[in-house]
């Protein structure tokens, strides 16, 4: 029997007063779960879509890319939008569902990985929806949520078990229990008109990208250590490489570090990392 070719389609999922778009690459030869990227603030799917294909066809991983308009999705990096607190959140997981049934991909556990604001969702998702996700990969994030039930949420998990809770109640530290691969650029030290800041921001997370994602790495290995759990969070630089996707794929070898973090079985590390 003849295997079908490999196809890439795009669909507007019908989610009511909240449509989603998103593409989808479903390979000849699935090897696993599918992968979920997730844009930054420049809202450049396609783009992301575009530099991940290859190393998707190569080693069989289906790719899900949805993006969160402005109108509807404003807030998505905080996982929020115009119809709720965690409305790009809800959507996603609309989205899976309707990626399923459409597509027939199985969505019913995903890695994921984000860049700039899509790392921001990333692990926002991750800590409000652990029953979904595998592996985790957060690039470039502006700034994060803590392990820290006396901060509000997106600062802290406050309110997240009560508010996005099933049953049983939801535990945002489940996110300790799912491997993550925290990246950055080296030189990600400006302090741009997208970073957000404040005293209090700065004082807990760091100056900028960098030093936010190094302390978060740490952070999750403190909680992991102090709840005695294996710490399975790793920090890399991604090197010659600011705060630009283009440049993180080009020079910091992003796409090879991603794909061998959610397909370690079948990506020779240094192989991939070192392809341009």
């Amino acid at each position: 029997m003849s295997q079908a070719g490999p196809t890439v389609s795009e669909r507007v999922a019908d989610l009511g007063t909240r449509p989603l778009g998103y593409r989808v690459f479903q390979p000849s030869q699935p090897t696993g779960i599918p992968l979920v990227l997730i844009h930054g603030a420049g809202r450049a799917a396609a783009a992301q879509l575009r530099a991940f294909l290859p190393a998707a066809v190569r080693l069989g991983v289906p790719l899900l890319c949805p993006t969160f308009d402005r109108e509807h999705y404003g807030s998505f990096h905080r996982l929020g939008g115009a119809h709720g607190r965690y409305a790009a959140r809800d959507a996603l997981l609309d989205l899976l569902d309707d990626a399923q049934r459409v597509f027939g991909v199985d969505t019913s556990l995903v890695d994921i990985a984000g860049y700039s604001a899509g790392a921001q969702f990333a692990h926002r998702f991750a800590m409000t929806t652990p029953t979904r996700v595998n592996r985790v990969v957060v690039a470039a994030a502006g700034w994060y949520t803590y392990l820290d039930d006396s901060r509000a949420f997106p600062f802290g998990t406050q309110g997240i078990a009560d508010e996005c809770g099933d049953d049983p109640p939801l535990d945002p530290s489940a996110l300790l229990e799912h491997p993550t691969l925290v990246l950055v650029g080296e030189h990600d030290t400006e302090r741009d008109a997208d970073l957000r800041t404040s005293v209090r921001l700065d004082r807990v997370q760091g100056p900028n990208r960098l030093i936010r994602a190094l302390a978060w790495a740490d952070h999750l290995d403190d909680q992991a250590t102090c709840r005695g759990v294996p710490r399975l969070v790793r920090f890399e630089l991604l090197p010659d490489t600011g705060h630009g996707f283009a440049e993180a794929v080009r020079h910091g070898g992003l796409v090879g570090r991603v794909m061998a973090h959610v397909r370690p079985e079948l990506t020779d590390t240094a192989t991939e990392r070192s392809r341009p």
